[in-house]
């Protein structure tokens, strides 16, 4: 790459460098404005700079206030006139150009905004941010308009279509959507998984195409219909990094993508090959200017559009870790390989009218490009490119109905013997081979799956992406003759629609089906099995020619996606593809050098970078063809037979259930150093054995088919779904049943990872596993758990389950993450609520769910016969604003505690050949219950912990738990603590590695220097409870000698750091915004009595099945969350929905929270008042008796006031002073509510509440 910039075609030159760069990190974006006359490019890191696109002369400098006002993307408005910018935490912020230095801010997101796109008609622009949603705004008044519930993940890009009818965005949870306007609805009409997270999306002028930049390098092009449906998709393969921005010519004749690897490419339209590749400069360049001062002394106004304090700007950054953990220059100041190509990699713009580009990266500023489009149109970059596609054919069925036999048949057209699989077979199918009228070469790859049961959680994790299914059976068992076919189905379809099916009858020559032909097309047409049934015989040749022939009508070869590639790509897909036909399994493992040098020797002329023979790697492993693993010290390697990764497996598999205890476990330590009897690996040597054991470690931890536990002094993996231990008959806490899930899907995985990742929480510790159930404790035998039933395949039933001691907010929140996880499967869900009669006898599950699944909707109590009417499902468990933020805390506990587990697999292979580290731990009483927690971690990690002081050896570490009580016990030691100090003394001598740790906790500062004893020594930071794994993986390392900067770990430790920052940010998001209400918010307002409380339930229930979800007491004030405080924030709330009975008139708290409402003034407007009959306010004698009431706690709180002393009287004043205020204003608001039309319950209850809820969004619209 040159620092001048070059671009591989003659058709495109570079016209100019303007420079300009910034002088720190800042977003990357260019834009023209719609008539070509300005330029945006960042100017710094929250500011704009409007450039003249003749001379490149500043039109204006705009500012983003405040810290958190990070400029990641701006757009035109259509008339040029404003600028819209998405400004991180600081929401979205919109100037008119004309007056630089005022702007709009808009806060309604509640995290990170990353993307602003203004509608070509210019009366609406949309921002996507990281709390999953898209706001639409009303570019007039800019108000909120709409807003769309877009992804699972954040939104990272929109684009609206030409007319504007239709918006796409772009998701990291993988998928692109588009949405179409349907009245003052925003519908999805497509939803299309890339594979990988969506960076960037862009419409074609003509509105036809969507193409998407994805994090791989990949671009998809999506080709729609009048009714935005997909007609096909293509990938086009070049690029060798993440794909950051892509968009099309003004012509459509051209679409441009860039990318990380610092590069833009530029593709025809009508057959998507590459025309020119880029390399914009990218050296510093002089030019940088002093923009501070500039724009010193310039007023600048901000006019907000939310109730958000900016004044909280100035110290709002997050407790960002200032130094480095121990004794490395950690990451801050340390820059890795994508820390660079994000800094460098470009961003670039079509200009509205004119062949040209403006290109922008952080190091080089603005570049300016012209183009000739026919000189590029008679050109191909890069020589001639090549379309192909791979159809992935997969073979399943249980065990012993002869699927490898009939794979081998269709594959190598004979037969030959099989024993059972317990692996994956993997095979070319040549006769299915073909090319499509455009020239795509097609060709179909066969998958055979082992069918045993205890199999199928390895294999469940293989049927993404199927193009079609050869679900195979036994139709001679006369016992069972569909057996299995009903959980394959189940297996392939998820929560989609079943792929291209075809049934296949196998081994018909041992005996004549049982089931006729007529019937088993009836079975197809009623499961919608588009290929229908064939019966067929390996043996004897039997139906193999009729199956070939639905091969070849199934595979849906013109609805499939074409992937454009380079010649280069190509080339070494093929020599890949030649590597694994070798008949042995040597070599099976190939390190890039021995990769790149076996190319070279094929063609000692051929030209071709790491990075684009890699990249053509990671493509074949998109296919499946092979997989890419680490070593221990972190090198890549290709693995040529990714099957035997999941033979692997499978034996691991076979090995944890022959556990001696059942507990379905295997040893860590004998795993991972060779110890167990595993065919697949025997004749490796070492150290290809020991990458392989690795990778399949980590592929059980990150799939959370596992997780570790300690026993003894052996760290074992246990999987939960094959522990065949019961459950004792009598438990010392009893626990009762509650919510019931019907699961249905591929459900095979999903009661293991619910098991590992809720055991990964902070709130929840996984205390007992037994055979299909699983329990964890909140504290003090506060138990909550679940069981599974498993009663026909391909559907299970998960009960959660309590202890009486569980409170309230503690079932909310083990009911929300579980929920949380649960629904990210690939499953169907139906929710049942406990069953119980008048008389409270709660009944059996078992006869519940046995009704309903017969349809019957009436039973009768078992113990008194009480007719029950069974409820209708549920819908998932709505939480309040705190309940939330403490599940997603959680979340992304158990997410991070996920990739720390699989981080460990690396940490005990790369030092399996030393002894295990040996720690004892110094502590304060008070840190009992945190040093248990400590101390089990380390020992799953493989650490010896010495409990007892005497014991301590001369090269042990002593670990010293840093609390304010702690160090002034080790400074005037005594008793325990004299025993420590003297440890601690011995160790602080000289050493190549340290011997003492200090951990910090919370309450103490970072520095150690004031304490003589610790003074100098890198501690470890534990006083944030999220950051918990970060510090314990820097520990982890500490302990087993791993320097922080060594290549292999450095890396995994950045990913964790980075991970939880990430989290973390979005926590502090939602807490600063928390204590606002927003313009969606319906607050509920009633007194907690009989009526009025069950009232309140209806209400709630009417708004949440019309999509509203109602903010009141019970379920949105969190566990020690202020009560005042949300009554306070109710009073601001748009809407207030009030159930008034003469207990809520009698309650101090209610009535503070009506005082509260008037108080922000258009009371009338914002309340919903429902009367119930005992609240008397429609006679005037009647509501003069509310005020005599009111008097009457006066005189009482004051009579008892007099009893006490002045100095004890703190906070009962503020109490009379409530009274006081209570009394003089209730006559009038009482007055007010009388006025109202509110009508009855009985009437509210007759229309299901549709005239309160009408009354309240029309509302929320204005």
């Amino acid at each position: 790459m040159s620092e001048h910039g070059v671009s591989s075609n003659e058709g495109v030159w570079l016209n100019r460098v303007v420079g300009r760069p910034p002088r720190k990190d800042c977003g990357r974006y260019v834009a023209w404005s719609p008539d070509g006359r300005l330029l945006a490019v960042p100017a710094d890191h929250s500011r704009i700079r409007v450039m003249n696109a003749e001379d490149y002369s500043d039109v204006a400098i705009l500012r983003a206030r405040g810290s958190r006002g990070f400029v990641n993307r701006v757009s035109w408005s259509p008339d040029g006139g404003r600028l819209a910018a998405a400004c991180g935490l600081h929401g979205v912020r919109v100037w008119d150009i004309d007056r630089p230095h005022q702007s709009l801010r808009l806060t309604a997101h509640t995290r990170w905004v990353g993307h602003v796109a203004w509608s070509h008609g210019g009366d609406l622009f949309a921002s996507g941010a990281q709390d999953r949603t898209v706001r639409l705004w009303d570019a007039r008044s800019v108000r909120p308009s709409h807003t769309i519930h877009a992804h699972a993940d954040y939104v990272n890009r929109l684009a609206w279509s030409p007319d504007d009818t239709m918006l796409a965005t772009g998701s990291a949870d993988a998928t692109v959507c588009v949405w179409k306007r349907s009245g003052s609805s925003w519908l999805p009409v497509q939803t299309v998984n890339q594979g990988d997270i969506v960076i960037s999306v862009a419409w074609s002028p003509d509105g036809r195409t969507l193409a998407t930049g994805i994090s791989g390098g990949r671009i998809s092009v999506l080709r729609l219909d009048e009714n935005a449906r997909s007609e096909s998709i293509t990938y086009l393969e070049g690029h060798t990094d993440s794909v950051s921005d892509v968009m099309f010519s003004a012509d459509g004749k051209l679409l441009g993508t860039a990318s990380r690897d610092q590069t833009v490419r530029l593709w025809r339209t009508d057959d998507w090959t590459t025309v020119a590749v880029l390399r914009p400069p990218y050296a510093e360049v002089d030019g940088s200017d002093d923009l501070d001062a500039r724009v010193r002394g310039h007023s600048e106004v901000e006019v907000e559009v939310d109730d958000f304090d900016d004044s909280e700007d100035d110290d709002a950054d997050l407790d960002d870790i200032t130094e480095d953990d121990f004794e490395d220059d950690s990451e801050d100041g340390f820059e890795d390989d994508t820390s660079v190509r994000e800094r460098t990699s470009p961003s670039f713009a079509f200009h509205p009218t004119l062949p040209r580009l403006a290109v922008w990266n952080n190091y080089a500023g603005l570049s300016l490009w012209d183009y000739d489009l026919d000189q590029l149109l008679g050109h191909q970059a890069g020589g001639d490119s090549v379309r192909y596609m791979t159809a992935k054919v997969v073979l399943v069925g249980d065990s012993g109905v002869g699927k490898t036999g009939l794979g081998w048949r269709l594959a190598h057209d004979e037969f030959k013997e099989h024993a059972s699989t317990h692996g994956q077979q993997f095979w070319l199918i040549d006769d299915v081979r073909t090319q499509r009228a455009d020239g795509t070469d097609c060709e179909a790859v066969l998958w055979d799956l082992a069918g045993q049961h205890v199999y199928r959680p390895v294999h469940a994790i293989f049927l993404d992406n199927v193009d079609l299914a050869l679900v195979l059976f036994d139709p001679t068992n006369r016992q069972e003759p569909l057996k299995g076919v009903q959980f394959w189905l189940q297996q392939l379809s998820g929560r989609r629609a079943l792929p291209p099916t075809v049934l296949v009858g196998a081994r018909v020559d041992r005996g004549a089906p049982v089931v006729s032909q007529a019937e088993l097309d009836q079975y197809c047409q009623a499961h919608g099995i588009t290929g229908g049934y064939v019966s067929t015989s390996a043996a004897t040749g039997t139906g193999v020619g009729a199956l070939m022939e639905l091969l070849r009508e199934q595979i849906q070869w013109e609805r499939m996606t074409t992937t454009v590639t380079t010649l280069t790509f190509k080339r070494i897909k093929e020599f890949v593809l030649a590597l694994k036909e070798r008949p042995d399994r040597r070599g099976v493992l190939v390190s890039p050098a021995d990769l790149r040098r076996q190319l070279l020797e094929t063609d000692p002329e051929w030209r071709f970078t790491d990075a684009e023979m890699m990249t053509a790697v990671g493509h074949l492993e998109n296919h499946g063809y092979v997989s890419v693993l680490r070593t221990s010290s972190g090198a890549r390697t290709v693995l040529l037979a990714p099957e035997l990764l999941v033979d692997l497996a499978s034996s691991v598999f076979l090995q944890a259930d022959k556990h001696p205890q059942e507990l379905g476990a295997l040893s860590e330590s004998t795993l991972l150093a060779g110890g167990y009897p595993l065919p697949e690996v025997d004749t490796l040597d070492r150290a290809e054995q020991q990458v392989l054991l690795d990778a399949a470690v980590v592929r059980f931890l990150e799939h959370n088919l596992c997780f570790r536990d300690t026993l003894g002094a052996e760290t074992l993996l246990i999987f939960p779904g094959l522990i065949k231990q019961k459950r004792p008959l009598f438990d010392a806490i009893e626990t009762v049943d509650d919510v019931s899930y019907v699961v249905r899907g591929q459900v095979e995985n999903v009661y293991p990872a619910l098991v590992v990742l809720l055991g990964h929480t902070q709130t929840f510790t996984r205390v007992n596993y037994w055979q299909s159930q699983a329990q964890f404790d909140m504290g003090s035998g506060q138990i909550c758990g679940f069981r599974l039933f498993q009663e026909r395949e391909g559907e299970i039933e998960l009960v959660l389950h309590y202890s009486a001691a569980v409170p309230p907010y503690g079932r909310r929140m083990f009911q929300g993450l579980f929920e949380r996880f649960l629904y990210q499967r690939e499953v169907t869900v139906t929710v049942f609520p406990p069953v119980s009669c008048a008389g409270g006898h709660r009944q059996e599950r078992s006869a519940v769910m046995g009704s309903l699944r017969d349809g019957v909707r009436v039973m009768f109590c078992f113990r008194c016969g009480d007719r029950i009417d069974l409820p209708d499902t549920e819908q998932p468990v709505a939480l309040g604003a705190e309940d939330t933020r403490l599940v997603e805390r959680d979340e992304a506990a158990a997410r991070l505690r996920s990739t720390y587990e699989s981080f460990l697999v690396r940490v005990k292979s790369f030092r399996s050949d030393r002894a295990v580290p040996r720690c004892y731990l110094s502590r304060p009483p008070a840190e009992a219950a945190w040093a248990s927690r400590l101390a089990r971690d380390l020992r799953e990690a493989g650490v010896l912990m010495v409990d007892d002081p005497a014991d301590v050896r001369g090269d042990d570490v002593v670990l010293v738990v840093v609390t304010p009580d702690h160090l002034r016990a080790l400074t005037r030691p005594e008793g325990a603590a004299a025993v420590d100090a003297e440890l601690i003394r011995a160790r602080r001598g000289p050493g190549a590695w340290p011997r003492v740790i200090p951990l910090l906790r919370a309450g103490t500062a970072d520095s150690l220097q004031p304490v003589e004893l610790l003074r100098g020594l890198a501690p470890g930071r534990f006083q944030d409870e999220t950051r918990h794994v970060v510090g314990l993986f820097d520990l982890v390392l500490t302990l087993y000698a791993i320097p922080f900067n060594h290549p292999a770990f450095q890396p995994l430790r950045v990913t964790l750091r980075r991970e939880w920052e990430r989290h973390r940010r979005e926590e502090q998001a939602v807490v600063v915004r928390s204590s606002a209400p927003s313009d969606t918010e319906v607050y509920l307002s009633y007194s907690w009595s009989k009526e009025s409380n069950a009232l309140a339930d209806e209400l709630d229930e009417a708004f949440r099945a019309r999509g509203v979800t109602v903010v009141r007491d019970r379920r949105d004030i969190g566990y020690k969350a202020s009560i005042k405080d949300f009554m306070a924030r109710l009073g601001q709330g748009k809407c207030v929905v009030l159930v008034i009975s003469d207990a809520y008139l009698k309650s101090q708290n209610c009535l503070f929270e009506l005082l509260e409402t008037a108080r922000h003034g258009e009371f009338t407007d914002r309340v919903f008042p429902v009367v119930l009959p005992d609240a008397r306010i429609y006679r005037p004698q009647d509501r003069i008796g509310y005020v005599r009431y009111w008097e009457e706690q006066i005189n009482e709180l004051d009579e008892a006031m007099r009893s006490v002393s002045a100095a004890n009287l703190q906070g009962f004043r503020e109490d009379i002073d409530l009274y006081t205020e209570i009394r003089a204003q209730l006559p009038r608001l009482a007055d007010v509510l009388r006025d109202m039309n509110t009508l009855s319950p009985e009437l509210h209850r007759a229309s299901e509440f549709s005239e309160i809820f009408e009354a309240v969004m029309t509302r929320l619209s204005t």
